[in-house]
């Protein structure tokens, strides 16, 4: 929908030159005619070439506000570089004209102008209708980013001067006129001729210059940088390797890669691109962004992030990873889940090359002690026997109230499959204390209930903050 504003809002500024294009080529005309005036003439042609171009632009714009399809998969915004380049065209045909003019009234003595009132006042009109055009073209062109707004804001722009120097130039034949006796003055209108052709010619260059680097896909100076640094002001990233830009019509494609800390998960290293392309967007607005995200080591990742991250990389799960240091250096100590089905040379072995890769990704660490586990795969049956066992729900009320304090212990479940009896309990905790604390406090309950109940199976304690 705000695209739709945007290319609807683009389409009247440009329609809206057409119409002053046309209004300026046939008062310039038909008041050239009148006076002879050189000058005056090419100011019409050059509204005329305003008129095709400003023409061309409202095109190019139709046509690229279209969506990408099958053929033009990245869109239709090269119709707007296009028309662009097809103007330079037209406005170098208009310069040789102009010129040409110019020196052949210059060789044969000049031509005779009749400046009168009508020629200046539609010379001061003409600057006055440029002047509005050329600002309300340049702010479009700034909002949406469009090449082909600009083109048409530097042609009115450039009449605005041209229009000036041909009323100096009638200005000085009128005052030549006057004084009889300065031949020199009479050439002046076909001298304004000559630097209109200059000026068309520079605004020229210029345009054709811009046409050209957006088709060969020139990188707009300074775009990769700002992007780089707006990808690097992103929490998550560590670098950026290579930033490429370019611009199609009023669309901006960046393709990236970055660098993310190797310790994330691949959800978070996704995030971290998502907030990049947000930020770009926010900065150049609806683009096209492609961001390759790469691992990279970062200071601040930890010992037991490295452990992660040599277990992922092998395919496995581990977990209670310990850290301590020892006089040779770091030890670590985990366990590692494998395949319940796997013989215990292959387990061993698998243990041994992730202790191996540990070593290698953190050279600080001197050991590493792994414990083989085969966790239960998939969803187990269990009988809820909760009410069906009252004394035994009490007693692990009782021994868990010991530890924690009287009436800390509730929402008591008991499951068995066999003759083991697995437990879930609550317990309230003082809310001041940490995560540790309530950790130990977990385990002495938990090593109270399998010294003191008999065919305790798994047990599960949650720890929550008292009301």
């Amino acid at each position: 929908m705000e695209r739709g504003r945007a290319d609807r809002a683009k389409r009247n500024v440009a329609l809206t030159s057409v119409g002053a294009a046309i209004f300026l080529t046939g008062i310039k005309l038909a008041v050239g005619v009148g006076s002879g005036s050189l000058g005056l003439l090419a100011e019409a042609a050059q509204s005329g070439v305003d008129f095709v171009a400003a023409t061309l632009t409202f095109l190019a714009i139709r046509i690229s506000s279209r969506e990408a399809d099958a053929t033009h998969q990245f869109g239709h915004a090269r119709f707007e570089n296009v028309s662009a380049l097809f103007q330079t065209g037209l406005l170098l045909a208009t310069c040789a004209w102009i010129a040409w003019q110019a020196v052949s009234r210059l060789v044969s003595g000049g031509h005779h102008v009749d400046p009168s009132i009508w020629t200046f006042a539609v010379l001061v009109l003409s600057i006055t209708v440029d002047w509005w055009r050329s600002r309300a073209l340049s702010r479009a062109a700034r909002a949406h980013g469009s090449q082909a707004l600009e083109a048409d804001a530097l042609h009115f722009s450039a009449d605005i001067w041209s229009s000036l120097v041909v009323l100096v130039g009638l200005a000085l034949v009128w005052l030549g006129d006057r004084l009889g006796t300065a031949p020199i003055l009479a050439s002046a209108d076909s001298l304004a001729a000559l630097v209109v052709a200059a000026i068309v010619a520079v605004v020229t260059a210029r345009l054709g210059w811009s046409a050209v680097q957006a088709l060969v896909d020139a990188a707009p100076a300074g775009l990769s940088e700002e992007v780089a640094d707006i990808a690097r002001s992103i929490p998550g990233v560590e670098n950026v390797s290579r930033v490429r830009a370019r611009r199609l019509g009023a669309w901006a494609f960046f393709d990236l890669h970055i660098a993310a800390p190797r310790t994330i998960a691949f959800t978070q290293a996704h995030a971290v691109a998502d907030q990049v392309e947000d930020a770009i967007k926010a900065r150049f607005g609806d683009a096209d962004i492609v961001v390759h995200v790469e691992p990279a080591p970062s200071p601040r990742e930890t010992t037991t992030d490295r452990v992660h991250l040599a277990a992922r990389q092998r395919g496995l799960r581990v977990h209670d990873v310990r850290v301590r240091e020892i006089a040779e250096g770091i030890e670590v100590d985990l366990h590692v889940e494998l395949d319940p089905a796997l013989p215990l040379a292959r387990a061993h072995a698998i243990a041994s090359e992730l202790e191996d890769a540990i070593r290698a990704v953190d050279r600080d660490v001197h050991a590493v002690n792994t414990h083989l586990e085969a966790p239960i795969p998939g969803v187990q049956a269990r009988i809820d026997i909760t009410y069906e066992r009252p004394e035994f729900v009490e007693v692990v009320r009782a021994i868990a109230d010991r530890v924690v304090g009287a009436g800390a212990t509730h929402s008591i479940r008991v499951f068995v499959s066999g003759a083991e009896r697995d437990v879930v309990l609550h317990v309230a905790l003082d809310s001041t204390i940490g995560v540790e604390d309530a950790h130990l406090i977990s385990a002495r309950i938990e090593r109270a209930l399998r010294a003191e109940v008999p065919l305790v199976g798994s047990i599960l304690i949650h720890a929550e903050p008292e009301a």
